[in-house]
């Protein structure tokens, strides 16, 4: 399965000396009073629904059959070919209560999405830290940098319960509990090539401020669903003394 490279509140703002060891609450309570029933899975998965074909459609409307009974059943099949993706919202109980069957008759890669982007949902409403680190010129990055990898450790390590998923997502428990490992790890692989990448800006940016003495911004950003780092690159320590 290809990686996505797409990864990955009250905000509140801290001294860099400030910030311990990063601590994220993933207990179930927590998790369910800040996500919101459904965010931004029911476009996702009402757009697979609509492009499903005709054999996987009658699948779908007969698993709702099954559950809802042949009036509900009748009612959607009358009124399906009346709606559009973009009308969904008007539509109400009946098309979410559709949505409960389309990952049961989705692929596997359109099942991991759907986890990826709940667990970054997630994620994003636990909490947002907004730490503002101050960068000389001259400075090593190894204690910025450790930092950082604290951090996204403490991203990697949460672990949402399958119970939660399998509510908000509408997948079995075994689709839960292996897509979101494999959506860590995935994590992990883009983390690591991330923060090596941003070493490297840093670095530049650094260089570019010895070579600047002008009063000119410079700012990096590393961003992720549970922090948000601002980088302020100033001039080197021996310039700022004279």
């Amino acid at each position: 399965m290809p990686l996505n490279r797409r990864i990955f509140s009250r905000p509140f703002r801290v001294r860099w000396n400030d910030v311990g060891t990063p601590r994220i609450d993933a207990s179930h309570v927590t998790m369910a009073r800040s996500f919101h029933q459904y965010g931004s899975l029911v476009e996702r998965i009402t757009r697979v629904f609509f492009a499903m074909d005709v054999a996987t459609t009658d699948k779908v409307l007969h698993a709702y059959r099954a559950k809802y009974g042949d009036g509900a059943y009748a009612y959607a099949r009358r009124t399906l070919k009346t709606w559009e993706p973009g009308q969904v919202k008007f539509v109400g109980q009946t098309m979410m209560r559709l949505l409960e069957f389309v990952p049961m008759y989705s692929d596997h890669e359109t099942k991991f999405e759907i986890v990826r982007i709940f667990r970054e949902e997630t994620l994003r409403r636990l909490r947002q830290l907004d730490i503002e680190i101050t960068l000389a010129a001259d400075d090593a990055l190894d204690e910025s940098m450790l930092r950082l990898r604290e951090i996204a450790e403490a991203q990697l390590a949460v672990e949402l319960p399958p119970d939660l998923i399998m509510s908000r997502t509408w997948l079995s428990q075994s689709d839960a509990v292996m897509f979101q490992q494999l959506i860590r790890d995935g994590e992990r692989m883009l983390l690591t090539w991330q923060l090596a990448d941003f070493r490297l800006r840093l670095r530049l940016l650094q260089q570019s401020r010895l070579e600047i003495e002008l009063p000119v911004r410079m700012r990096a950003i590393f961003e992720l669903p549970t922090a948000r780092i601002t980088f302020r690159i100033v001039q080197a320590k021996a310039v700022a003394k004279r």
